[in-house]
Parts: C-alpha cells; structure tokens; sequence
C-alpha cells in the first residue's frame, strides 16, 4: 500500500491529512516540530526541499458578493408613496408622463441607474407632481425624499 504525504497550499509538509494536496514521495525524516525559521519539508512539484520555514499569510475571506440594487416596480411605488404615484399617473403634467414612460418600460428598477436620479431629479425641479385632493398624501417630491428612495437599503420582498 502506497503511503501519501500532504502538503498545504505552501507546499509545507503537513502531518494532517489534506484532501487533494498528497504526493508518494518520501520527504525523508521530517523534524519533530514545524519552527519558524528552521528546516522543513516543502513540496515543489516533483520532489520534497528542506526550506527554513515561514508561516504562510493569513488568508483573508473573500468580501461577499455586491447585493444587487434592484428592485419591484411595486417597492419602487412605494417608495415614492402609493398617493403620490396616484397622482403622478392622473397627471398631465410632461415630467409625470416622461416618468410614466420609462417606468412603463422597466421589467424592475436598478436603484444604481444612473438615469435614476436624472428621472427623479426632474420631478424635484419641476415641483411635481402637483398636490390631489383626490389623493391625500400625494405632493411635490423633495430632493430629500429622491435621495432617500434611492439610497435606502433594499428589503427582502423588495427584490425581483
């Protein structure tokens, strides 16, 4: 029965089993103890080399993958306020309908867009949409607010 020997990611003997990192060939006698700056096995390819030891670097996790800034034309309405939506699809007014346009066009909202901001911004200049009596809540949007629609953290049942 052939015995293996495993090395880590270094290429340093390691008495502990490593699965996919074993070699048959013999590293000769392996000191008792791993010291820095001492002789130890390294595994370089072919054969074993005795190299003062150092400690390999720590490895640092990966970051976590970027969480998608995309969102339901549903959480995006209600991020504007239902009222305010109300108000903005009654509307006549050419920076709703130009609104109206490009939503009506989007399978879902990329709070990243760069057309976003531009989008809302036009409602912030243009005071729109006018305040409805028949929609109470429903008002100018503030630069505050389109700021905050956008920059809000997204929600679980936001996403698509």
């Amino acid at each position: 029965m052939t015995t293996l020997h495993h090395y880590d990611l270094w290429g340093w003997y390691s008495p502990a089993e490593i699965p996919g990192r074993s070699t048959d060939v013999d590293p000769g006698s392996v000191p008792s103890a791993r010291v820095v700056g001492q002789p130890w096995p390294n595994w370089i390819g072919t054969e074993w080399a005795m190299h003062d030891y150092v400690e390999p670097p720590a490895i640092e996790p990966p970051a976590p993958p970027a969480v998608p800034r995309k969102i339901t034309l549903g959480a995006f309405q209600k991020r504007l306020v239902p009222m305010r939506v109300h108000a903005i699809d009654t509307s006549t007014h050419s920076k709703c309908v130009a609104l109206r346009s490009y939503l009506s066009r989007l399978t879902h909202v990329d709070l990243e867009d760069p057309d976003l901001p531009l989008m809302l911004g036009m409602l912030v200049a243009a005071e729109q949409p006018a305040a409805n009596p028949e929609f109470p809540g429903s008002g100018p949007l503030t630069a505050d607010e389109a700021a905050q629609i956008i920059a809000a953290p997204v929600q679980p049942q936001e996403v698509p």
